[in-house]
């Protein structure tokens, strides 16, 4: 049975934590294209309908740049919030092994 209060083992928690969160981009890619397409089409009929200021969440008018800006900031955000937690790993196991 495992020591919970060890720091190799809360180092290999983390570490596959990361592991997960830098996968997860990769793998729901083809789901990300499809939604941004879904969008792509919904502008195109907002414009054909002349609909006008259409804003995006953040208040930023929605257009084809600003989908692919926000597709590319969670992309981003998710990769470092990975990068970290694994670090954190990293760092509780070598503290645990010295």
């Amino acid at each position: 049975m495992p020591n919970f209060a060890s720091l190799q083992f809360w180092g290999t928690v983390l570490n596959f934590a990361g592991g997960a969160l830098l996968s997860y981009d990769p793998i729901y890619a083809r789901k990300r294209v499809v939604a941004d397409s879904g969008v792509k089409f919904f502008l195109g009929v907002a414009q054909r309908l002349k609909l006008k200021n259409l804003k995006t969440e953040s208040g930023e008018a929605l257009n084809d740049s600003n989908i692919k800006k926000a597709t590319a900031e969670r992309s981003e955000k998710l990769a470092r919030y990975g990068f970290l937690v694994m670090t954190a790993g990293f760092l509780f196991d070598l503290l645990g092994k010295s």
